[in-house]
């Protein structure tokens, strides 16, 4: 019943979860899992739960997002094994996060990634991100329902260039300026391998590049490259 505290069952999965990082769980016959994590009034907020195990068509884990009055703020599709929400909190407060079977019936394991900006994001070991170096080729590995987080500083007027080569799932790049606002969307609707995106810099601070699949159930390696040309240089990046 939400909102309100709920209490997580000794062997089952759910509560607070940790910006950036990956949850696990297992959903038996029936099971509804409940996260939370705190979020301010216009933060962007990303999630995506995908399947590890369980029948390969019909075990689908599905995303419900909601605010702290209890107010359904998003679901996610049940299209794919792969379920994603990308929302605005409308408000400050405690968010939860209910992680369901879609189909009646049939169980697996899922993992679960949340990422919230701005502020602090943690990097899990073996997984990608962090800080990005100008006119570097960072790799990484897409896993299905990655959200791999990168970060660089910049001043204002920079002009910057970054380019996500993949290998197999097709590319998607999301800018966040320092407070969390949304400054590019590039995805590959062309069927490209390939996404580019160029901005030059307003404010000074620190931006975040998140690197995801366009398409729900995509995986494969990548190369994230960031190419900085400072406000007193000439020519583009």
């Amino acid at each position: 019943k939400l909102p309100g505290e709920f209490v997580v069952s000794d062997g089952d999965e759910g509560g607070p979860l940790t910006n950036g990082a990956q949850h696990r769980g297992t959903l038996s016959p029936g099971d509804l899992d409940g996260w939370t994590f705190t979020a301010t009034e216009g933060e962007p907020i990303l999630l995506r739960a995908a399947r590890l195990t369980g029948h390969t068509t019909w075990f689908r884990p599905r995303l419900h997002l909601y605010g702290p009055d209890g107010a359904l703020i998003a679901s996610g599709t049940a299209d794919s094994h792969d379920n994603a929400i990308n929302a605005t909190a409308p408000r400050t407060g405690r968010y939860t996060v209910v992680v369901a079977g879609h189909y009646s019936g049939y169980t697996g394991d899922y993992a679960l990634h949340f990422l919230k900006l701005p502020g602090e994001i943690v990097v899990p070991d073996g997984d990608e991100g962090g800080p990005l170096s100008a006119d570097g080729s960072h790799p990484g590995i897409i896993t299905v329902g990655d959200l791999d987080a990168w970060t660089f500083n910049a001043a204002p007027g920079d002009r910057i260039q970054l380019r996500l080569i993949t290998t197999s799932a097709y590319p998607w790049m999301i800018i966040y300026g320092p407070t969390g606002t949304e400054l590019g969307n590039v995805n590959s609707t062309t069927f490209s391998r390939t996404a580019v995106a160029e901005l030059t810099v307003e404010s000074a601070g620190e931006y975040t590049v998140v690197v995801q699949s366009w398409y729900l159930g995509g995986s494969g390696t990548y190369e994230l490259q960031l190419t900085m040309a400072a406000a007193s240089a000439s020519g583009s990046p």
